[in-house]
């Protein structure tokens, strides 16, 4: 069965990571991402500790 999406659950801000859910027809399959990863997706330069 095709994965859907299921419902946002909370937002770590302590790992920077969003967890959420996604739905295997009724069973609810949890779910991780870390800013970071979704960042490198978009293509977003992000600055790193340290430089200046």
């Amino acid at each position: 069965m095709t994965l859907t999406h299921g419902r946002f659950i909370a937002y770590e801000y302590d790992r920077m990571v969003v967890l959420f859910s996604m739905l295997d027809g009724e069973k609810e399959i949890p779910c991780a991402v870390s800013t970071s990863a979704m960042d490198e997706l978009e293509g977003v330069v992000r600055a790193r500790a340290g430089s200046a």
